[in-house]
């Protein structure tokens, strides 16, 4: 479910790895990019990042190629997120197992099967935070404090109830509507 902090997660993740690897990327919305038909802008991310520079392509296909021929034997931390198709992840990283035995692949989708279905090995599912994190969470992002002003306790008690441990679902539920 969107809010559960997935892109959170991996962020932190990135940050406290990132010093280890010869070339790391954090490709971002990729479910977004591939519903505006612009997984071929990720693929050029991921290659620049990895520092594959001033390549030209102009379709996904090409870009497979280009990323299985270019990423192999390199140690890489990678972080796609929001992965919501098992084509993303073949157009990203087509030839996974031509990583570097050093490398990170770090995934953030809402939907279990890609994941099973791609062959990852280790898949972390997020649990639903604590009532007081949860608060701490929603508070911050809505009152920029950990906790609320006491004018809005209540109010603060039912969005937590509304959303079942899952704050900033409230906010991916603003996001859809708009």
């Amino acid at each position: 479910m969107g809010g559960s902090g997935k892109t959170t997660l991996a962020k932190e993740l990135y940050n406290i790895n990132f010093s280890s690897f010869e070339r790391c990327s954090f490709v971002f919305d990729v479910r977004d990019a591939a519903s505006r038909n612009a997984l071929c802008e990720k693929q050029k991310k991921l290659l620049a990042d990895l520092g594959v520079h001033h390549l030209q392509f102009d379709n996904v296909d090409e870009g497979k190629v280009i990323l299985a021929n270019r990423l192999s034997g390199h140690g890489a931390l990678i972080v796609l997120d929001d992965v919501d198709h098992i084509d993303q992840l073949n157009s990203l990283l087509p030839n996974k197992h031509n990583l570097g035995s050093n490398s990170m692949v770090i995934v953030t989708t809402r939907e279990l099967g890609v994941l099973k279905s791609w062959g990852l090995s280790c898949i972390y599912n997020m649990p639903a935070l604590a009532k007081p994190h949860a608060k701490q969470l929603f508070c911050w992002h809505a009152f920029l404090q950990p906790f609320p002003p006491v004018e809005f306790e209540t109010l603060v008690e039912e969005f937590l109830k509304a959303c079942n441990g899952l704050p900033l679902s409230l906010k991916e539920k603003r996001k859809a509507g708009q």
